[in-house]
């Protein structure tokens, strides 16, 4: 990506990830301190609430789909596929986390919920800010 769309989009990716995946879901854990369930299936340590991984696979799917929309995917049928099978990927990871037992509903949504507004943020800005290309779009 950098050498095909430049330095300013990889940062802009980058930063996008980072936010999303990492940096708000953090924040959200250590002000809600909610424990996670009795009896996982698998040793986890930490906080429940929001998922991390629910955050960090909507916002690294979603935000992957948009670039491979905006400047890679030609085909129109591609452009069709690839949102839905990124979607289903991003709803596996979610029934996978309360599957497990460690993580309640209501954290895979918030995590959720989490990614796709640091995409939209992510998507104003670059709308309305530094990382536009010319004449381009989301």
């Amino acid at each position: 990506m950098w050498r095909k769309l430049g330095v300013r989009l990889a940062i802009w990716a980058g930063a996008t990830f980072f936010t999303g995946e990492l940096l708000i879901p953090q924040i959200f854990k250590h002000i809600t301190l909610r424990q996670r369930p009795d009896d996982p299936l698998i040793p986890i340590s930490g906080y429940s609430f929001p998922s991390g991984h629910a955050a960090g696979s909507t916002t690294f799917y979603g935000f992957l789909a948009i670039l491979l929309l905006l400047f890679y995917l030609k085909k129109k049928s591609s452009k069709v596929v690839v949102p839905i099978l990124f979607a289903l990927f991003i709803l596996l990871i979610m029934i996978s986390r309360v599957y497990l037992s460690v993580h309640y509903p209501s954290d895979v949504i918030a995590g959720c919920l989490v990614g796709i507004g640091t995409i939209t943020l992510s998507a104003f800005i670059y709308e309305h800010g530094f990382f536009r290309l010319k004449n381009r779009r989301l």
